[in-house]
């Protein structure tokens, strides 16, 4: 046989008992059939490996087989599990709507959930697929804590991603725990605008961050090359946007400033108004709320659930049941903090460079309550302090003459207010809802916090790149190097 087409010979006899039985046990723990293969090739001889298809014919053996779901079936399962549970972690089902009219949708939860729901002041939803046999849309719906990590409350399967089922959905989320939000993240999916308008009419809708530049990146390919970046950089920055205000008339800025560019006919102005600046989904900057921008934390949360729990395989409703179940209770419920315990985690680096910028000793404006502060970026250090008042009065301002006006005062100077029991900042990562080394700063200063013993800890060296070290630069190409560079836009220098 020629060299390279060896080949394992397949066992084509019957499967023994105690084989059968380690495939049962290997399915047992989510395993699929090539995953069982390769375990029993570590465990066997090779030739006494049963085929692949032998394997998935046992496989299909143990697995129950998937049944026709009725009407019958998810109003039994419902009443069968919507008593309330002494066991705050145990999961019931809080609200079932019959099948009627091609609709039904049911929702589970755990006392604790909905008491962590309810002391939230923001609702992060969406709709996920290919966990049912059925093909039906699984919702999930959560909060945030002080660190932007996403807290799951309630799970629904639904017949339809559709206004009637996300209105049932929401409708039983406000009334199992008399829930009002001041504000609902999704992504621009018009059923969850429509239920909310209905359920949820004083709340503000917010629109992912993240679905949103994903849409613009594919209406940008229509744009040439060469202004691509230039207009996705004006957006990022218009992101950073204070308030409602300065975002519409910014964004009014920049599209004229498009069209004095690219001329009156530009497509991608027209399609960058009415979708992401005349819609209910214009609310995907940062000002918009206090909570996190993006909902990337709850589709995290979607993909855990496909690979840690369903495998990555569609289940029938009888088995989906049993891993919302145990899902629900053990990873979701038991041992769960409650969100507005959650003390904000503050990683080394941010303490190291919170120190360095004390040691900087920047000019620092304060108030005389010490309730707010206000600090130049790096490249406005050498201004006086009417001119740094000048500056912070422009941040917070509605009405700029031009989107470049906006663009430079934005991050000139950074103000660090006080917000409760901490501080925010206007600085790229305090915007962001993130700790940022000003407020940390801040925080030090006025004995809110302690630096840690290795703030001010020098690195002297750290593990260095594979490969031969570059040659030194000659005096010739430092000074091109250097007269590039000056020649670069400083705008991220400016957000420091």
């Amino acid at each position: 046989m020629p060299k390279g087409q060896e080949h394992v010979h397949e066992s084509t006899t019957k499967l023994t008992a105690e084989v059968k039985l380690q495939i049962k046990n290997l399915r047992n723990m989510g395993m699929k059939p090539t995953v069982i293969r390769t375990r029993l090739l570590q465990t066997m001889a090779a030739d006494t490996v049963p085929t692949l298809k032998q394997i998935q014919n046992q496989v299909k053996k143990l697995d129950p087989p998937a049944m026709p779901l009725t009407n019958n079936t998810l109003r039994e399962y419902a009443e069968a599990h919507s008593d309330l549970p002494e066991d705050e972690n145990k999961p019931f089902v809080v609200d079932f709507m019959p099948y009627a009219r091609d609709h039904f949708v049911i929702v589970w939860t755990t006392s604790k959930l909905r008491r962590v729901q309810t002391e939230s002041k923001v609702l992060a939803t969406d709709a996920t697929y290919k966990l049912t046999w059925h093909g039906f849309p699984i919702f999930v719906a959560g909060t945030f804590d002080i660190n932007g990590s996403f807290h799951p409350t309630y799970l629904a399967v639904a017949s339809h991603e559709n206004s009637t089922c996300f209105k049932f959905f929401f409708d039983t989320i406000s009334n199992s725990g008399h829930f009002s939000p001041d504000f609902i993240l999704a992504d621009a999916a018009q059923a969850i605008t429509s239920a909310m308008n209905e359920t949820f009419p004083d709340s503000k809708r917010l629109m992912c961050w993240a679905h949103t530049i994903k849409n613009i990146d594919k209406k940008l390919k229509s744009v040439p090359s060469d202004d691509r970046d230039q207009i996705r950089d004006e957006i990022q920055q218009l992101q950073y946007a204070i308030s409602d205000e300065q975002f519409k008339n910014t964004a009014s800025l920049l599209i004229n400033k498009w069209k004095n560019e690219y001329g009156r006919g530009f497509g991608f102005a027209k399609y960058f108004k009415s979708e992401w600046v005349d819609s209910s989904h214009f609310r995907w900057f940062e000002g918009a709320s206090p909570y996190p921008s993006t909902n990337n934390s709850l589709e995290n949360l979607n993909k855990q659930i496909k690979e840690g729990h369903t495998f990555r395989e569609r289940l029938p409703f009888q088995k989906l049941t049993e891993v919302v179940e145990t899902m629900l209770e053990f990873d979701w419920s038991v041992g769960r903090p409650v969100p507005s315990e959650i003390a904000l985690v503050i990683p080394p680096h941010i303490f190291a460079d919170a120190y360095k910028l004390k040691e900087a000793k920047r000019k620092l404006l304060s108030s005389p309550n010490n309730q707010r502060f206000i600090l130049p970026s790096e490249t406005f250090t050498e201004a006086t302090k009417d001119q740094i008042k000048e500056a912070a009065a422009l941040v917070d301002q509605t009405d700029f003459d031009s989107f470049e006006e906006y663009d430079e005062a934005r991050f000139k100077v950074h103000k660090i207010v006080k917000s409760g029991n901490s501080f925010t900042c206007s600085c790229p990562f305090g915007s962001k809802k993130k700790a940022c080394k000003h407020v940390i700063m801040i925080e030090c200063k006025l004995g809110i916090l302690q630096y840690p013993p290795d703030a001010n800890v020098q690195v002297v060296g750290q593990k260095r790149k594979r490969g031969r070290p570059s040659k030194a630069p000659t005096q010739r190409s430092t000074q091109t190097q250097r007269s590039t560079q000056s020649q670069r836009p400083t705008q991220s220098q400016n957000r420091r």
